[in-house]
């Protein structure tokens, strides 16, 4: 939902999934607004009120409320490439052809993320997971750039106004690099999948 709240065209399609507005070029990258990200996610704000209200009155002792959103890199997948995917080739060759265009890009994502992690704190989500599902396409260099760094950012900015939230950053496919995920980002834990080693 955040390129949607950046003003990107968003859709679903049945047995497809998210059919993204293709942001390639400077002129679409220059044209997505911060601005507008509060007021087109306002209905996700509302919803979190809504289950937070319903869980106090279902007492669900022991139940917790957490937000999400998909980390920079792998909004930017979407954003490259327009669909789902299994390799995301049109946006790891972005990055690597256009690596001024694709920080541009990563700077207002992660901008947006903290603003939209932000909206669920506030209406009660009681701990929040930065989810980067694309995370093991890059190679070490690459994901040190573009998944540390950005999450790193989000992590600060969560916790100069939501300093006792707890953020969990699931780095899908980063197996070797979780040490270095866990350590420079700080996030509070990180979150695995099947194929990473207990």
């Amino acid at each position: 939902v955040v390129p949607y709240g950046l003003g990107v065209d968003v859709r679903f399609a049945e047995g497809e999934g998210p059919i993204v507005g293709v942001c390639d070029t400077q002129q679409k990258i220059d044209a997505l607004d911060l601005s507008t990200i509060r007021e087109k996610l306002e209905p996700v704000a509302e919803t979190v009120r809504l289950v937070r209200k319903k869980m106090r009155e279902e007492e669900l002792l022991g139940a917790a409320l957490i937000g999400f959103a998909g980390a920079p890199w792998t909004v930017a997948c979407y954003m490259l490439q327009g669909k789902g995917g299994k390799e995301f080739l049109p946006a790891r060759k972005f990055a690597i052809a256009n690596p001024e265009l694709m920080e541009k890009l990563i700077v207002t994502l992660t901008s947006a993320t903290v603003d939209y992690l932000r909206m669920q704190i506030d209406a009660g989500a009681e701990a929040v997971q930065i989810f980067d599902s694309w995370a093991g396409l890059l190679t070490p260099e690459e994901f040190a750039r573009w998944v540390i760094a950005p999450t790193a950012i989000i992590v600060k900015r969560l916790r100069e106004t939501h300093p006792e939230t707890p953020i969990i950053g699931f780095a899908k496919g980063g197996e070797l690099q979780l040490h270095a995920y866990a350590k420079y980002t700080e996030v509070s834990c990180i979150g695995v999948d099947q194929h990473t080693p207990m």
